[in-house]
C-alpha cells in the first residue's frame, strides 16, 4: 500500500520531536471526508492512521498481462491470460487493496480437465472438476494447483458419468464354495455361470477397454439385499476398487469415508477376502478379536469353523464382532459402465 504521508510529503514541518514530524496536509482525505492535519513519522509513516490510500500497488498475475493505466482507488484493470482465453477484472478498493482474482492462468494452461475455482490464496487455487453438460461427476475431488508454476496436485480426478449408464453384473459368489475366493475372482477357474459362482470375462477388461464409473457390492439373504456398498469406479481396476477413499454410499450408517477402519480391500488379510473390517488381528482368537462390516472367508479361523466359504455381514448400522455377524447366502459385484 502506498503511504499517504509519503505521497503528500511536500510541506514543511510545523513541529518536530524525536519520533515524528507533523505536516500540514490540506489535500488529504480523512475517513469521514474532512480536511485535517496528518501526523507523520520522519520515515513518512502515518502515526494516527487518519488517512485513506489514494491508490493500490501494482499486482502481478502469473501468466497474465494487465490492461489499464490507472492504479487509483476506484480504477478497474483487466488481467488477460497469455496462453489461454481467460480473463478477469479487478477494482482498487478504498482500503488500498484489489478485489480478488481467481485467474490461475498457468494452471488452466496445464490442466487436462475443465474445472471451477473454489478458493484461492497467494500461492494455490483449490478447484473442482467440471463435467460436460448431461454428465455427472463421480467421486467429487478438489485438485489444487500452484499458481506460480501451474503444477497440479491430486490423487484422483474422478470421472464423468452419462445418464445412459447401465449396471452390469460381473461376479457372484455363494456361501459354501470350496475353492479359493481370490483365485476365482481373478479368473483362474474360468468365466461363466456356475452353481457357486458367476464371473464375467469383462472383468479382465476392467481398467483397460472397460472403465466403469461406479462399482456396487450387494449382500443377499433369502433373495433380498441385506447390505450394500457403492464405490467410485473412476480410474480403478479389478484389484483396487474396494477402498475406503472410493466409498460413495453404504447401507451401514457407520461406514463412510471418515470411518476408522483396519482393512477395506479385495485381497484382505489371511485369506479373508472382500474384507471390510474395523479391527483385524491375524493372530489369536479370530472370532472374539476382530470386528467389521463384511468378509468373505473360507479358512478354518473364521466363525463358525468351516472349510467352505462363509459370507458374514453386520445386520445393523454398526460394525460388530465376526462371531456375532449373520451369514449371507451370496454377494454380487455390479459395474456401472
Amino acid at each position: 500500500m502506498h503511504n499517504i504521508c509519503k505521497l503528500f510529503r511536500t510541506d514543511l514541518p510545523i513541529t518536530k520531536s524525536s519520533e515524528f514530524y507533523v505536516y500540514r496536509k490540506t489535500n488529504i482525505r480523512h475517513q469521514n471526508q474532512q480536511i485535517l492535519y496528518a501526523d507523520c513519522k520522519a520515515d513518512g509513516a502515518d502515526v494516527t492512521n487518519s488517512c485513506q490510500p489514494t491508490s493500490c500497488p501494482q499486482r502481478h498475475i502469473h501468466g497474465a498481462a494487465m490492461f489499464g493505466n490507472s492504479l487509483l482507488v476506484g480504477s478497474v484493470v483487466k488481467y488477460q491470460c497469455t496462453s489461454v482465453a481467460d480473463s478477469e477484472t479487478s477494482m482498487c478498493l478504498p482500503n488500498g487493496t484489489w478485489t480478488p482474482v481467481h485467474l490461475a492462468c498457468l494452471c488452466r494452461a496445464n490442466a487436462t480437465f475443465d474445472f471451477d475455482v473454489i478458493s484461492s490464496n497467494s500461492t494455490h487455487v483449490t478447484t473442482e472438476r467440471r463435467c460436460p453438460d448431461g454428465t455427472t461427476l463421480i467421486q467429487v475431488v478438489q485438485p489444487t494447483c500452484k499458481i506460480a508454476t501451474g503444477e497440479w496436485q491430486y490423487e484422483d480426478l474422478g470421472c464423468c458419468e452419462t445418464g445412459s449408464s447401465e449396471w452390469l453384473k460381473v461376479f457372484r459368489l455363494s456361501a459354501g464354495y470350496t475353492k479359493g475366493i481370490l483365485s476365482t475372482w481373478r479368473g483362474e477357474y474360468g468365466n461363466g455361470e456356475y452353481a457357486f459362482f458367476m464371473r464375467s470375462w469383462k472383468i479382465r477388461q476392467w481398467g483397460f477397454s472397460m472403465k466403469p464409473t461406479r462399482v456396487k457390492l450387494e449382500v443377499y439373504k433369502n433373495n433380498e439385499v441385506v447390505a450394500f456398498m457403492e464405490f467410485s469406479g473412476c480410474n480403478t481396476d479389478r484389484s483396487n476398487w474396494l477402498a475406503l477413499n472410493r466409498l460413495i454410499n453404504s447401507s451401514w450408517v457407520s461406514l463412510n469415508k471418515n470411518s476408522t477402519v483396519d482393512t477395506v480391500s479385495v485381497t484382505g488379510k489371511s485369506k479373508n477376502r472382500f474384507l471390510v473390517s474395523q479391527l483385524f488381528e491375524t493372530t489369536g482368537d479370530f472370532c472374539n478379536l476382530n470386528s467389521g462390516w463384511f468378509v468373505a472367508s473360507n479358512i478354518m479361523k473364521h466363525c463358525p469353523d468351516s472349510t467352505s466359504t462363509e459370507l458374514l455381514y453386520a445386520p445393523g448400522d454398526d460394525p460388530m464382532l465376526f462371531k456375532d455377524m449373520e451369514s449371507a447366502d451370496l454377494f454380487i459385484v455390479w459395474l456401472k459402465v
